[in-house]
C-alpha cells in the first residue's frame, strides 16, 4: 500500500496509495524515524490543494513528538496499547464462531466503517469524515477477507485476529454494531480462549484512549497496559485565494 519514496533515500516519509485513494488529496505516512530524512521527506512535499501526513511517536520519548512538531505535525490521539497474558479462560455468554475467512454485505461494511468515531482518522477535525468511513470501510473488509487474519464473530458482530511471528496474537479489528448485549465481551473472552487454544503467548491490542468503552473492555477482560504511541498528523490546506494569485 506504500508507495512512492519522497524523502532523500532515507525512506521516512512516503505516499500511500490506500489513503490518498479513500481521502481523495495526497496522504503520507512517516515510515520510519529519522530526524534528517524526515525534515527532508517533509521539505520535498508538493504543492498540492490538501495533502496529509500520518505519524505515530512512542510516548516515553518526548524528542521524536517536539521534532515533528516543529515540523507543523499535531497530536491528534494517544494510541493505548494492552495485553492479556491468556494465563486464564475467559467466560463466554453468547456463542462465538470462529472462520477464516467471513463475506458480509456492502452496506453492514459500511455500517462498520461508520464504527470507528474514536479512531485517530475521525478525531482529527481538518480530515474528511467520509474519507475516513472510506478508509475504515475498506480496512474492514481487507481483513475479513485477504491475509493472515482470521475472523470471530456472532453475527455481523466481528473481531479479526492473526498469529504473529513472536508467537502472540494480534487484534485487528473490533466492530460491534448491536450495542449493550454482551457481544464484545462474548468476542473479546471467545479469542482469548482460542489464543490459549492455539498456544499464543499473549493477545494484544491497540486502542485510542479516547475510546473509553473498547479499552474499558479490555480492561474488564483481564487486558494490562503496555504502553503509549502518539499519533500525529500534519495536515496542508492551501488556501484558495492564495491559488488563485500565484
Amino acid at each position: 500500500m506504500v508507495t512512492a519514496l519522497i524523502s532523500n533515500g532515507m525512506e521516512c516519509v512516503e505516499l500511500s496509495s490506500f489513503d490518498t485513494e479513500v481521502f481523495g488529496h495526497p496522504f503520507y505516512r512517516v515510515h520510519r524515524f529519522d530526524p534528517d530524512g524526515i525534515r527532508a521527506g517533509i521539505a520535498a512535499l508538493p504543492t498540492a490543494p490538501k495533502l496529509a501526513v500520518d505519524a505515530k511517536v512512542p510516548a516515553s520519548d518526548i524528542r521524536p513528538a517536539q521534532l515533528l512538531m516543529s515540523l507543523g505535525f499535531r497530536t491528534v490521539a494517544m494510541m493505548f496499547h494492552l495485553t492479556h497474558t491468556l494465563e486464564t479462560p475467559a467466560p463466554v455468554p453468547l456463542a462465538a464462531e470462529i472462520v477464516p475467512r467471513l463475506e458480509l454485505p456492502a452496506d453492514v461494511i459500511r455500517l462498520h466503517g461508520q464504527n470507528f468515531c474514536f479512531d485517530r482518522f475521525n478525531l482529527d477535525p481538518l480530515l474528511d469524515h467520509e474519507g475516513a468511513v472510506r478508509l475504515f470501510s475498506r480496512w474492514v473488509g481487507n481483513s475479513l477477507t485477504q491475509g493472515r487474519q482470521q475472523v470471530i464473530h456472532i453475527g455481523s458482530d466481528i473481531c479479526t485476529f492473526a498469529m504473529r511471528d513472536d508467537g502472540s496474537v494480534a487484534i485487528d479489528i473490533v466492530s460491534v454494531l448491536r450495542h449493550r448485549m454482551g457481544i464484545g465481551k462474548s468476542l473479546i473472552g471467545g479469542l482469548i480462549n482460542e489464543s490459549r487454544r492455539l498456544g499464543a503467548q499473549a493477545l494484544h491490542v491497540t486502542t485510542e484512549c479516547q475510546n473509553v468503552p473498547a479499552w474499558t473492555l479490555y480492561r474488564n477482560a483481564g487486558f494490562q497496559p503496555a504502553g503509549f504511541t502518539a499519533a500525529m498528523h500534519l495536515v496542508r490546506i492551501q488556501n484558495l485565494s492564495e491559488s488563485t494569485h500565484s
